[in-house]
C-alpha cells in the first residue's frame, strides 16, 4: 500500500489512517480522489492529508471524474456525494457511519458502529448474508464489494464470508491455513485489484 502522497491515479479503493500503534499512524490509500470531492476540498480549503477514511463509488455511478464517496476526517466532519441516491442520503444521515462500501450497479452496503447495516442493489448472496446476520444479531464491521459480484464481509466475532475471484481466495485460502486471520479484503468496482489485511502475530499487515 501507498502513503497518501498524491491523486495521480484513476480510481480510489479507501483511504485509512492507522492507529498510532500500528504502523505510526500513517494514512494508506489506493488511487486518486473523486473530481467532486477534490473540488469541494479545494472551496472548502481542506487538506486531504486530514482525512481518515474514504469510499468511493466505480467511475460510472455519477461520470465527468465524478463519484459516490463517503469521506471522514480527523475532526470527525463527515462528507458525502450520493449522485441523488435519497436511500444512501439517509442512511449517511441517520447512522454513525463506520464503513461504507460501493458496488456496480448503485450497490451499497453502510455499516453502522452500533453494527447496523443497510444495504441496496446487492448480489443475492451477500443480501442472504446481511439477511441472516440481521436474524442472528452477528455485527459485520468490514465489508467490500468489488467487480463481478465478489464480495468480503467479517463480522465482530472473527467469522467471515466472501465470494472473491480466484486469484484472491487462492491467497485467502493460504494465509488461513496458514493460522493467520483475514482482517479485510479491500475491493473496488472498477478493477480486480485488492488488497488483503491479515494478522501476524499481534500486529496487521497488509499485501
Amino acid at each position: 500500500m501507498e502513503e497518501m502522497k498524491g491523486v495521480a491515479a484513476a480510481w480510489t479503493t479507501w483511504a485509512r489512517r492507522t492507529s498510532s500503534n500500528f504502523d505510526g499512524g500513517k494514512t494508506y490509500h489506493r488511487g486518486g480522489l473523486p473530481s467532486n470531492l477534490l473540488a469541494r476540498l479545494f472551496h472548502e480549503k481542506r487538506d486531504k492529508g486530514s482525512l481518515t477514511y474514504l469510499g468511493t463509488g466505480d467511475s460510472y455511478s455519477v461520470g465527468g471524474g465524478q463519484r459516490c464517496y463517503y469521506a471522514e476526517f480527523d475532526d470527525g466532519e463527515c462528507w458525502w456525494g450520493t449522485n441523488e441516491d435519497d436511500d444512501l442520503d439517509m442512511a449517511f444521515t441517520e447512522m454513525d457511519v463506520h464503513r461504507v462500501a460501493f458496488g456496480s450497479c448503485n450497490g451499497w452496503v453502510v455499516l453502522g458502529k452500533d453494527g447496523s447495516v443497510r444495504w441496496k442493489n446487492v448480489g443475492m448472496g451477500l443480501h442472504d448474508v446481511l439477511v441472516a446476520q440481521q436474524a442472528n444479531g452477528s455485527a459485520p464491521c468490514e465489508v467490500s464489494l468489488g467487480m463481478g459480484g465478489s464480495y468480503f464481509i467479517r463480522f465482530m466475532d472473527g467469522t467471515i464470508d466472501y465470494s472473491l475471484p480466484n486469484f484472491a481466495a487462492d491467497v485467502v485460502d493460504a494465509l488461513e491455513a496458514d493460522g493467520q486471520q483475514i482482517r479485510n479484503v479491500a475491493l473496488h468496482a472498477d478493477t480486480y485489484d485488492c488488497a488483503i489485511r491479515y494478522s501476524v502475530g499481534d500486529e496487521d499487515q497488509w499485501m
